[in-house]
């Protein structure tokens, strides 16, 4: 079957559907998690810690181009339906934000039990204690230089 005149070699402009490019995208993909329990203890013990009304976060810096997230939701939070909804929640949070942390973090977060946890509220509570926790580790190393 001959090819319409539109075609070329290379298949462009085939009328077939193009694949979107993948930059900009906002993935959660395996390398923005924090995955091993021994770097859960790490970041836990040996991080800074700041909290609001709605969240724990602990930071650690891991010397990678990215921030990257470890979620912990204990059974004080509810069943497991609950507990999975409110992870879904953070990890939507930190999706839509990602690009917006203070690079080279290792975040772990803990919701506050009998929190309201919505989105927008998690967005902005994130950012907020990622700031204030990147801030804090800059004093400290300006303090250690000296």
């Amino acid at each position: 079957m001959p090819e319409s005149p539109a075609c070329d070699s290379s298949g462009a402009d085939c009328g077939a559907p193009q694949e979107a490019p993948r930059r900009g995208r906002l993935r959660f993909s395996r390398r923005l998690r924090v995955l091993r329990q021994a770097d859960f203890r790490r970041i836990m013990k040996e991080g800074l810690r700041a909290t609001d009304s709605r969240l724990t976060l602990w930071a650690l810096p891991s010397g990678l181009p990215h921030p990257r997230l470890g979620l912990t939701v204990g059974r004080q939070h509810g069943d497991a339906v609950r507990r999975n909804r409110i992870k879904r929640v953070l990890r939507e949070a930190f999706r839509l934000l990602q690009h917006e942390l203070p690079a080279g973090l290792d975040l772990v977060c803990a919701p506050r039990v009998g929190a309201d946890i919505d989105r927008n509220a998690c967005m902005a509570a994130l950012r907020r204690l990622a700031e204030q926790l990147a801030g804090r580790m800059a004093r400290r190393r300006e303090g250690d230089a000296q």
